[in-house]
């Protein structure tokens, strides 16, 4: 497994990850944060398969409809978060003066659900506090922990 941090929206410090299956190259993208073309390049010679949002909040949703302009793909999100995609009162973006609404989840996460990519498993794990539909995504020796922690602190609630 494979993985490499975008900073897309650095003046929020949100970490947008590409992840993908070495041998297939079948890929994810976890918290699309914004709209960016360096999100695009980075797929070129991968094939993408899932948008995974960790959270409802707009830092980690900004970039999932440009995303999924480009590519024909799921986004997958906690079923307790999936209200937050289309409304910027709940997804927190309406406090910074932009709106942001993402295109609504295709495929809605529960504890225990798995994402297969290429021959790599990754489990979801429902960790709520930050969100009621925070998830944490888990594979092998990686966590990838959205807003559940943050660098030498623990996750805020909202």
């Amino acid at each position: 497994m494979n993985y490499k941090i975008l900073r897309i929206l650095p003046e929020f410090e949100t970490n947008t990850y590409l992840v993908w299956d070495e041998k297939t190259s079948e890929a994810i993208i976890i918290d699309p944060a914004f709209p960016a073309p360096a999100l695009i390049n980075e797929l070129k010679n991968l094939k993408l398969k899932y948008v995974v949002n960790t959270h409802g909040h707009g830092d980690h949703i900004g970039g999932n409809e440009f995303v999924l302009q480009n590519f024909k793909v799921p986004l997958c999100i906690h079923k307790n978060d999936a209200e937050m995609l289309s409304n910027p009162y709940l997804n927190l973006s309406n406090s910074f003066g932009i709106d942001i609404i993402s295109p609504k989840a295709d495929i809605l996460l529960k504890d225990g659900d798995k994402i297969i990519i290429g021959n790599e498993v990754i489990k979801v794990i429902h960790t709520p506090g930050h969100t009621s539909g925070g998830i944490c995504l888990h594979t092998d020796n990686l966590l990838f922990s959205g807003d559940t922690l943050f660098c030498e602190s623990i996750g805020r609630t909202g």
